[in-house]
């Protein structure tokens, strides 16, 4: 027989995914976070960047791109989403000879989620938390690049709180130097257990992309890519996006989301300035995710780590130059 005790820990099992996946009401799953993206820069071209961008944030999106990554930079993303949601996010590229690797850190969750007791009191508030961890390497071979990520991920709500694993391998065939394909799966393997009695578990759900991407020189590029999470096969996306250098310094973003289902498409923009080593970048969403969260704002800034030791070496020179002075 079902016992009461039993009951009691299946609903709270329940309840704990519940909230899980529909914290951010963008497709469910766990670690859902993930859907809205990381990365200003493609979040500015409506997230059509497993074949294009390559940037320190190219571990959440493709690693196969962190082997085009031609700097070592660190970068970070804040976003302003509604309904007192955080999603922020810091990433690390080091490029070496031959191939590159990357950390990656995510900060997402939602406060103040209202909770009451049986008789509907309210009796307080409390929020749902993720930290997730990315290690991963990318190849930088002539033709074709791999690539793979390792994710980890804690999260923790009320009493609860839960740790997981994942993984992400990609893949980048380059065209001539003025083209890409690129090919990603997302969670082919994952892993999530909470600590409740009845010790939920649940996974990350496997996600498929494939992009291609055009950039005939130094002033346009568009890239186009197709997404489907292979639990819902009639869920597919379509995004589209490009990028366009009014000056090498000053670039601005469009892109669009067309998604099964849904008569409107999600509308992207974006723009970046470059001073000095130091990028500054912003991205605007029309509606997020079946319209959930409505409009949404992000803010990056990066720094090309390579220009420190420029930086070091003229103060030393300049140095120099007033001691001989003198």
């Amino acid at each position: 027989m079902f016992s009461n005790y039993n009951m009691k820990k299946s609903l709270i099992c329940i309840f704990v995914l519940a909230v899980v996946i529909n914290s951010y009401a963008i497709d469910g799953g766990t670690a859902s976070f993930l859907k809205l993206g990381t990365g200003v820069r493609q979040i500015g071209m409506a997230g059509s960047g497993i074949s294009y961008v390559n940037d320190e944030f190219s571990i959440f999106w493709n690693p196969a791109q962190l082997g085009l990554v031609n700097k070592t930079q660190i970068g970070g993303m804040f976003s302003f989403l509604k309904y007192d949601r955080v999603l922020n996010s810091l990433s690390f590229v080091k490029k070496e000879a031959g191939f590159a690797y990357s950390l990656g850190l995510v900060n997402a969750g939602i406060k103040d989620i209202p909770q009451y007791d049986e008789y509907d009191n309210h009796i307080g508030n409390f929020s749902e938390n993720n930290l997730l961890v990315s290690m991963g390497i990318g190849s930088a071979l002539k033709f074709v690049n791999f690539g793979g990520s390792i994710k980890l991920l804690y999260q923790s709500m009320l009493d609860n709180y839960s740790f997981g694993y994942s993984a992400d391998l990609g893949l980048i065939f380059k065209i001539f130097n003025i083209s890409n394909i690129g090919l990603v799966i997302l969670n082919p393997i994952s892993y999530v257990k909470w600590n409740t009695d009845s010790e939920c578990e649940s996974k990350l759900y496997p996600i498929a992309k494939l992009g291609a991407s055009f950039f005939p020189n130094n002033i346009l590029a568009i890239s186009a890519d197709w997404e489907r999470e292979l639990r819902d096969v009639e869920n597919d996306k379509f995004r589209i996006g490009t990028e366009i250098s009014i000056v090498p310094e000053f670039k601005i973003r469009l892109g669009t989301l067309y998604k099964n289902g849904q008569n409107e498409p999600e509308i992207a923009f974006g723009t970046s300035f470059t001073y000095k080593g130091i990028t500054t970048d912003y991205a605007y969403t029309s509606d997020l995710k079946n319209n959930a969260l409505g409009a949404a704002h992000f803010i990056g800034i990066s720094y090309n780590l390579e220009k420190l030791p420029k930086i070091f070496e003229n103060k030393i020179k300049s140095s120099n130059k007033n001691n001989d002075g003198k």
